[in-house]
């Protein structure tokens, strides 16, 4: 970085890649301000955002990414679907093709007959088959569900949270003992202009 000129560092930093940050893989919050003072760049000021858990989670979650993930899914499993139904569809009407050819001779019956006889069958196929998959989605535990991927999405943002509150707080008590100025106290639940009003102020 370059010393001659300000710095604003803004994010979250926990996580590193163990190679990234020489030793202090993955660090808390008070090896990490040892890294600050030991490049001899420590903040002027530290200023910590602080936000409600239901207003960062309801900000950082993107619920129309995970519908549009969801619509593909459910698109490309009604493809698989209709490929098979439409396979079977063929089948069984090979199937009746077959036993017609084989049935014997019937006066009684006609071609037309036997045709029609066939064709009734074959949407009574229709019938049972919509009923059948109709079971095998209420019974199907890997078929995509929206609510659930929202709320791992959900489960994995508030983990995330936990461990980026953690770090910070231990960063900032490590700030703090060390004698550098540090601004805990301004909420973000509001609009960005009152947020930064209270960062002039």
């Amino acid at each position: 970085m370059d010393s001659n000129k300000g710095l604003i560092i803004d994010g979250t930093w926990n996580n590193f890649p163990e190679d990234s940050v020489a030793g202090a893989p993955n660090p808390d919050g008070a090896s990490f301000s040892n890294l600050l003072i030991e490049s001899r760049r420590p903040p002027e000021v530290f200023i910590v955002l602080k936000c409600s858990e239901p207003s960062s989670i309801a900000r950082m979650i993107d619920k129309k990414k995970i519908n549009e993930l969801f619509k593909k899914q459910m698109e490309e499993r009604e493809e698989k679907k209709t490929i098979k139904r439409e396979e079977d569809r063929k089948a069984k009407r090979a199937e009746l093709e077959e036993a017609i050819k084989a049935s014997p001779e019937d006066e009684e019956k006609t071609m037309d007959d036997k045709i029609a006889e066939m064709e009734e069958a074959m949407k009574q196929w229709e019938v049972d088959r919509k009923a059948e998959e109709e079971d095998a989605d209420k019974n199907d535990e890997e078929m995509p569900n929206e609510e659930a991927m929202i709320e791992k999405e959900l489960e994995t943002l508030r983990a995330q949270r936990e461990q980026d509150e953690e770090f910070l707080n231990s960063l900032v008590e490590a700030l703090k003992e060390k004698g550098y100025p540090v601004l805990d106290q301004i909420k973000t639940d509001t609009s960005a202009e009152y947020v930064f009003v209270k960062l002039v102020d």
